[in-house]
């Protein structure tokens, strides 16, 4: 699988088609250009799409968000971590900038887990750890339970994407 193709596709769908989708997982084509099944349960979904004949490791899943928006807070202030303002996030947005982002620097999180800025520009921090990602976002000065948190695979085994929210 062509990762960035995937994003450069993924990027460019229509967010107005994916509303159908609302609280939904979904099961993308390897090439990020068209959704091949959705459900309510994530493990469904796995059963769906072998029954339709492909292999789920060489699919991406996602989910789309209940709303149009993600309320996301960004980094604290070390002074007085309750002052923190809250940001809204343009998923669109968001999905540009990530795909913007150059596949050749993603080497270096090859086996980690990476959590993205809020933007969707930068990644914050990583770890082989999921857990001890949460603790070094925390300390960062990020809810972990609003960033999205992914897997990068190293280079030599098959792409099994996913994201989830940690918290």
């Amino acid at each position: 699988m062509d990762m960035y193709e995937f994003d450069k596709n993924r990027a460019a769908f229509p967010p107005e088609e994916l509303l159908q989708y609302r609280g939904k997982y979904i099961a993308w084509s390897p090439d990020g250009k068209r959704i091949i099944a959705s459900d309510e349960d994530g493990i469904r979904l796995d059963d769906i799409v072998q029954e339709l004949g492909y292999d789920p490791s060489e699919l991406v899943f996602s989910s789309v968000p209940d709303a149009d928006i993600i309320l996301i807070t960004g980094p604290m202030d070390q002074r007085d971590r309750r002052s923190a303002g809250r940001q809204i996030l343009d998923l669109c947005q968001f999905d540009k900038n990530r795909a913007a982002f150059p596949p050749e620097q993603l080497l270096q999180y090859g086996g980690k887990y990476i959590a993205w800025g809020p933007d969707g520009k930068p990644i914050v921090a990583s770890d082989e750890d999921p857990l001890k990602l949460d603790d070094i976002v925390k300390e960062l000065g990020y809810d972990p339970s609003v960033l999205l948190i992914s897997w990068v695979p190293e280079e030599e085994m098959p792409l099994i994407a996913g994201a989830w929210v940690v918290g």
